[in-house]
């Protein structure tokens, strides 16, 4: 184990790393942004990048750099996400997401973030809307298997 010094403390940490594979993909260190997008591999395409405005001040270096790295130009942001999001959030960034012929989410922040990210997911998945979900055909692609063309949800909690 290595201790760093930690940027935003300035004090000694432990810095750990690591990766868990189950039928998804976990990593967790310093490299753990680029090992989930090296991990997601040509699924990665013109994602669209949900966060709230504190966690894409922060994080925002690490992801551009990791995007330039694999040569992805064609992405947007949407850093519109409050806590306790509601549907208004979620039609913004759906918006957003067909708009710019997104065919790929990375989460970046926490719970409202990846809730938000979940729901345009499976909007974008399904052709749904965020209200069709609740519904008895949402519930049943909800409960349904994934394609294996579908889009891709990438998370990367803060």
């Amino acid at each position: 184990m290595e201790i760093k010094e930690d940027i935003n403390t300035r004090s000694a940490v432990r810095q750990i790393s690591g990766a868990v594979s189950w039928p998804g993909s976990c990593y967790w260190g310093p490299s753990a942004v680029g090992q989930i997008m090296e991990a997601a591999g040509c699924r990665l395409c013109r994602p669209l990048v949900i966060t709230d405005p504190g966690a894409w001040r922060a994080s925002c270096g690490v992801v551009q750099a990791v995007l330039a790295a694999r040569s992805i130009q064609d992405w947007a942001v949407f850093d519109g996400v409050v806590a306790n999001p509601s549907l208004a959030e979620v039609r913004e960034a759906l918006q957003m997401a067909r708009h710019a012929g997104c065919v790929s989410i990375i989460a970046v922040g926490g719970g409202s973030v990846i809730d938000v990210a979940k729901v345009v997911f499976g909007c974008l998945c399904s052709g749904l809307e965020p209200e069709e979900l609740a519904e008895p055909h949402g519930q049943v692609w909800l409960d349904g298997p994934v394609r294996p063309d579908a889009p891709l949800l990438l998370a990367i909690p803060t």
